[in-house]
């Protein structure tokens, strides 16, 4: 299935030439459940891991917020759960799940996990993009694939998000794989991403309006006053500013930035 963003309601550069100079491609994942392997481009599908190479953990445990934890049995048994009660007629009564769901539910919801966190927890895959999917990609010579991992906690020192490692492989370079890899005793229930097939599509982006020169920014806040417009009609430039700093997915290099990825910079083999 091709996926593509829908067109613009209007082209911004033919209002604001200048912001040409503002803006890269970038690629657009689309991604969507599915099955993918470790021959495919995925979010949070399995990796090409070498199996000689130790899976990597974090051992940031005094960052670790004990925040929304989990066990990974859980949180796959909860979704199914839910995924269960959401397909099927209403209970009767109108309830959304059944006494046996609520229970088990509420067991996942007491456990106490908070001692897990103080120990190496071994990282999550997040992403992994083979340069033939990306036409943005820009990795360190000799390689064609970026894999992403995160530890699935929530980290005090990254703005209360997961630490990000990334990896850079020669694809062809990776003999025999593993098999499978740790999985985390404790996580948060919004760090475990579902396997997903992409849809890669190449976009332009313009840059976050607090980096724009001060005149530009303050001509295209004019333009785009939402509180002053009478004409709600005419579309605005909330179209197009799309990324800014010191978020999760910050902009390190021009990979970074365009696929809206940031971390560690790990090689691979």
């Amino acid at each position: 299935m091709v996926r593509t963003t829908p067109p613009r309601p209007l082209d911004i550069t033919a209002l604001f030439p200048e912001l040409r100079e503002h803006s890269i491609t970038a690629t657009r994942l689309h991604p969507r459940p599915g099955d993918p392997t470790v021959a495919d481009s995925s979010v949070g599908g399995p990796l090409l891991w070498p199996a000689d190479e130790e899976w990597p953990v974090c051992d940031d445990a005094g960052a670790h917020e004990p925040w929304n934890l989990t066990t990974p049995a859980a949180l796959h048994r909860g979704r199914e759960i839910l995924a269960t009660a959401e397909a099927r007629e209403p209970l009767p009564g109108g309830d959304f799940l059944t006494a046996k769901e609520r229970t088990e539910l509420d067991a996942a919801d007491a456990l106490d996990l908070d001692d897990l966190i103080e120990d190496p927890i071994p990282l999550v895959p997040v992403a992994q993009l083979y340069r033939r999917d990306i036409p943005d990609y820009v990795g360190p010579d000799a390689t064609d694939l970026l894999q992403m991992l995160w530890c699935p906690v929530d980290h005090s020192d990254r703005h209360h998000s997961p630490r990000v490692f990334l990896y850079w492989r020669n694809s062809s370079a990776v003999g025999p794989l593993l098999e499978a890899p740790p999985e985390p005793p404790v996580i948060s229930d919004m760090y475990l991403p579902l396997p997903c097939v992409v849809h890669p599509e190449q976009v332009r982006e313009y840059q976050y309006a607090d980096l724009l020169p001060d005149d530009l920014r303050e001509r295209l806040h004019d333009w785009d006053d939402w509180d002053d417009d009478e004409d709600e009609s005419r579309p605005h430039s909330a179209f197009f500013i799309l990324s800014r700093p010191g978020s999760r997915c910050g902009c390190r290099t021009r990979m970074a930035y365009t696929m809206g990825l940031s971390g560690e910079g790990c090689s691979g083999v």
